[in-house]
This record gives C-alpha cells, structure tokens and sequence, in this order.
C-alpha cells in the first residue's frame, strides 16, 4: 500500500511579509530642519513681542505631544483658550499637527524599510492590526485621531505598512484632530479648571495605554 504524499513544507519568506514601504525620496535630515525652524521661530517671536507665551508655545509644544515621544498635551488647549481665541487655537494646532505627522511618517517610512522590522512586520499582532485597518482606514484614522480612549500611535505604523497615501492620511488627521481640539476647547471654556488637572488625565490616558500595549505584547508571544 503506497502512503499518501504529504504536503509540501511551506517556509516563511520575506514573500509572505507585508510588503516593507519605500523609503522616503527627501533626505533624512529635511524635515528635522524644519521643525527646527518653525520652533526656533515661535521662540523669536515671543522674545520680540513679550506676550502671549502660550500661543508661541502652542506650535512647539504640539508638535512635541504629536510626536513619537507621546508626551501628554491635552491639556495645553483647555489651558490657553482662557486666555486666547478658541478658534485661533484649533487653527494652529492643527496646522502644527499636520506638520509633525510629515515627520512622524517620515521616521516611521525609514524604519520599517529595514531589513531588520522584518519580523515586526510578520508579527500575527502586525498583521492582524493591519488587515483591520486595511477594512477602513481613513475612518479608522479619524476615529483614532478624535477619540482620546484610542491610542494613535499604532496607526501611524499601520498608514506606513499600507502604504496609505499622505494626502489621504494628512486628511484624516485634519478632521480627527481639529474636532477633538475643539473639544478640547469648548471644554477649557466650559470647565475653567486648574491646567494641572487636564495634564493629570493625559498622564493618566497615557499610562493606561502603555500597559495594554504591554500586556497585549505578553499575550501574543508564545508559551
């Protein structure tokens, strides 16, 4: 009796991987420049004027909490639309939003047409995250933009891998951003509330994210 042919083994190759995103065409160092420039000029503008050092600060300070460093900075917005025009203070934090996000997508690009985020990008985590995304991804950037519960930082990995075009990404960020910072401000307008008790809450978001994240790592290694 002849056994039955078993099937061929598969192997994982770099052909099974999400397809790793281009490199970005202008050099490494262009929008660090810029961001550097904008910044240096808010702080120039200030020294010149002497007033208002909440609005000059908005620009970095935004820029900054957009950032890859995830430093909370809900509460920036609540705090200075006390003093400032509420409108003008959506205005210009999403525009400064729109351009750390040139440099967040840029880094992000760089990294991931690694080699070495091979795995990262063949992790079932990835993959799974990515094929949800993949189903509505500008609605799921403008959700994630707007509503504070749902960490952000995931999405930009997730328009990187899809190879999202930006105008469609910068897009979602325009509307996901500008709504929740206008939220923002009608609540610093409604609750004239301590500054310190808006960073609290963005601490407090912060951490919680951090340790789903974590726990979320824990759960998908295997045992």
């Amino acid at each position: 009796m002849r056994p039955e042919p078993t099937a061929p083994i598969r192997l994982v190759t770099d052909d099974l991987l999400p397809p790793a995103p281009a490199p970005p065409t202008l050099p490494a160092w262009f929008w660090s420049v810029v961001l550097g420039v904008v910044t240096l000029a808010c702080a120039v503008g200030w020294l010149i004027t002497h007033t208002a050092p909440l609005l000059w600060g908005l620009v970095p300070y935004t820029m900054l909490g957009n950032s890859l460093a995830m430093i909370p900075y809900d509460w920036y917005l609540p705090a200075i639309v006390q003093h400032q025009p509420a409108l003008l203070v959506v205005a210009i934090a999403t525009l400064a939003t729109v351009l750390i996000e040139f440099w967040n997508m840029d880094v992000i690009a760089r990294l991931l047409s690694r080699q070495g985020t091979a795995a990262f990008r063949g992790h079932t985590v990835t993959t799974r995250l990515l094929g949800w995304y993949q189903k509505a991804p500008w609605w799921t950037l403008v959700v994630a933009g707007f509503a504070p519960v749902i960490p952000f930082y995931p999405c930009r990995f997730l328009a990187t891998l899809a190879r999202y075009p930006m105008w469609r990404y910068q897009s979602a960020i325009v509307v996901g951003r500008s709504v929740r910072y206008a939220v923002l401000a009608g609540a610093g307008l409604l609750l004239p509330i301590p500054p310190v008790a808006y960073f609290v809450v963005g601490v407090v978001l912060l951490v919680v994210f951090v340790t789903k994240y974590l726990q979320l790592r824990r759960s998908s290694r295997p045992a």
